[in-house]
């Protein structure tokens, strides 16, 4: 009779009343025909949907993924089960810090839930039934991949309590689950692989579960594949906040930053309510970030101009797709250490410029952002401008051929400082512009950039202007330019925004006109759209300001495993 038990146990293993031995966790769930608040107490045999009210596992046996196992045996058991009326789809509602634990059992997040309970926001989670396959559908390849990330994360797990690392055969969780006691076999706890869940639907989603990352090309040209200054943005959480970053939290911070090993990554933490809830902060029609920035080399910089405009298109789009926000949003506000910056997304355009890239692509986003005016004067003291000619030919090769300090029928048309006194502006002809050659180039010396004794703080921006008949021309660009900074760390910067705080009053000024676009002409190049607007001047209370417009391209997301 025992043995005979004993075969019966080992035919339905997933059959609670046949099974003997201590419970360790359970599941709990009633159906429904319509997910809401009055049917998650009733219920109805015959609706199409199962909604999950509870995982649960015993104290003593948290922290071994047993909740993870138990939960994708359940979903597997549902499949599996054949009745009168089928079961379409498991509902359930979670908080966004256990997101991450139902998406690795097979559930996508639907979005935010109607369903309220408490002060909280809940996420409404869905686990399709109707294919038959223990695999929900994966749009592409991109969406894999960042389902894989998520699969992968180590959000919270409700059931242990802490961090839960994926499951694998020959850990805790074969032994642990043995204490259900399916007559000590255990293929079954072996087999609960981690089944993919669906891709996210929203980068709202995406931003929902943990510490989302993201890498994206700013300045790009929407034609170019691979253009634009890539920069990293990393978001902490809606349960994180600026105020407690720490010794630990700065660490952290630097070893994400040295891992991506990008120019820049960008930090983001949600500003508060005034109510102290974890929803962003809402000021009219614009949402408020907190951003800190860091380095490839661990460092932390006061002010990234690529970074900020890639944090800002991923903050937009997420604003964009929220359909909880009480108002339409047009602008995101960043606070920085010591700058408060403000970036909107640009509503179409006419120019020739921005008309390859539609804000109806979700990859692309074109970002307007407000920089100070800086104006150039010219070098004109005899020492330091033959320094700088001294300093140019042995870095480029420009000049006259003795290496006087004669312009007559040089390469050089201008040479001028910056207000600020970071960067040296050389303006060349288009010829001489075109013989410059690689960074990486023998002919090239950019050491002597760094150990010249010009006097400039930060880089030497080369420039030329575009004639309307070259190869630029046609597709409105006014001038070109490079920008190189070694004693700021960098041979040469791939975009560099902040140079056309310079760069644009400059080409302004000389074609005479408020709007001009310029391409840095780097191996990867981008498009940078200046807009100046003056105010009357400093003295007069309305600083001049350049209003710099990119496109960012969104080209990789998922989530931080460190």
């Amino acid at each position: 009779q025992q043995q005979q038990q004993q075969q019966t146990q080992k035919a339905d293993p997933t059959d609670s009343m046949k099974m003997t031995g201590e419970i360790v966790g359970f599941v709990t769930g009633t159906r429904c025909s319509a997910f809401d608040v009055a049917s998650m107490a009733v219920h109805d045999p015959h609706g199409s949907m199962l909604a999950i009210h509870s995982v649960v596992v015993s104290g003593q046996y948290r922290r071994m993924g047993i909740g993870s196992a138990m939960l994708r045996e359940y979903v597997a058991s549902i499949r599996k089960r054949t009745v009168k009326t089928p079961i379409d789809k498991i509902v359930l509602i979670a908080k966004a810090d256990k997101l991450a634990f139902y998406v690795r059992a097979g559930f996508s997040v639907v979005g935010v839930s109607p369903i309220v309970h408490g002060r909280d926001t809940w996420y409404e989670c869905s686990c399709d039934l109707t294919g038959g396959s223990g695999l929900a559908g994966i749009a592409d390849l991109s969406a894999a991949a960042a389902d894989l990330a998520i699969t992968s994360t180590s959000c919270t797990d409700p059931t242990i309590g802490g961090h839960n690392s994926l499951d694998a055969p020959g850990s805790a969780v074969g032994s642990a689950c043995d204490k259900l006691s399916n007559g000590g076999d255990d293929t079954a706890a072996a087999s609960m692989k981690p089944s993919s869940g669906r891709a996210w639907s929203s980068l709202a989603s995406k931003m929902a579960c943990g510490k989302s990352c993201f890498i994206v090309d700013s300045f790009a040209d929407p034609s170019q594949p691979g253009s634009g200054n890539p920069a990293a943005v990393v978001y902490m959480g809606d349960a994180a906040s600026v105020e407690s970053v720490g010794e630990r939290e700065e660490a952290w911070m630097r070893t994400v930053a040295m891992e991506f090993s990008l120019s820049e990554t960008a930090f983001l933490w949600q500003r508060r309510r005034g109510d102290g809830s974890s929803s962003a902060l809402w000021s009219g029609d614009e949402v408020g970030y907190d951003i800190r920035y860091y380095t490839k080399g661990g460092n932390e910089v006061n002010l990234c101009g690529h970074a900020t405009l890639a944090a800002a298109s991923i903050v937009l789009r997420v604003a964009d797709e929220d359909s909880s926000r009480p108002t339409a949003v047009k602008g995101a506000v960043f606070y920085a250490k010591e700058d408060v910056l403000k970036a909107s997304v640009v509503e179409g355009s006419g120019d020739e410029t921005s008309s390859t890239c539609s804000n109806s692509d979700t990859t692309n986003t074109r970002i307007v952002m407000n920089f100070p005016w800086r104006s150039v004067g010219e070098v004109d003291d005899p020492a330091d401008k033959n320094a700088a000619l001294s300093m140019l030919q042995s870095a480029f090769g420009l000049g006259t051929s003795d290496g006087v300090a004669d312009t007559a029928n040089a390469d050089i048309l201008y040479i001028g400082l910056d207000s600020v006194g970071e960067d040296l502006l050389v303006e060349l002809t288009p010829d001489a512009f075109d013989r410059v050659g690689p960074t990486e180039s023998s002919l090239l010396d950019i050491a002597a950039l760094k150990t010249s004794d010009a006097k400039y703080s930060r880089g030497v921006i080369l420039c030329c202007r575009v004639s309307k008949d070259g190869k630029d021309g046609v597709r409105g660009i006014d001038f070109l330019s490079r920008f190189f900074g070694p004693k700021a760390g960098i041979d040469e910067d791939p975009v560099t925004g902040s140079a056309h705080c310079t760069l644009g009053p400059y080409f302004g000024a000389k074609i005479g006109r408020s709007r001009v676009v310029g391409r840095q002409a780097s191996s990867r190049g981008g498009i940078v759209e200046c807009v100046l607007i003056n105010g009357g001047g400093e003295g007069e209370g309305r600083p001049r300001r350049v209003s710099i417009t990119g496109t960012a391209v969104k080209t990789i997301c998922g989530n931080l495993l460190i």
